[in-house]
């Protein structure tokens, strides 16, 4: 079995940092989406449904949404920073290779 030594590796930075941006802008597109559909379930609570049980899942599937729209916030920056710091981390590397 043949080891890869680190100066094997080819890394294609402006990929990796394009990624980053990618998941942070489909996290945001979900959002946006997500925001929307908030929307139209509050409109639709408010509207015909003010009081009950069914009321009161809708109210419930609305809070999951916004616990749901947190996570992908946190999601797209992670996955920005990752993209990030893995670039610093080669990029850190690479100077010793020489």
């Amino acid at each position: 079995m043949g080891v890869l030594m680190a100066r094997d590796l080819l890394v294609d930075d402006q990929e990796i940092l394009q990624k980053g941006v990618e998941i942070q802008r489909c996290c945001a597109q979900m959002d946006m989406i997500l925001q929307l559909y908030m929307n139209q379930l509050r409109f639709t609570r408010a509207a015909a449904l003010i009081s009950g049980k069914t009321s009161d899942k809708l109210q419930t599937v609305i809070e999951l949404l916004k616990s749901l729209r947190s996570a992908l916030d946190t999601i797209g920056i992670a996955g920005k920073i990752c993209c990030d710091g893995f670039m610093r981390d080669v990029e850190d590397r690479d100077k010793f290779s020489f």
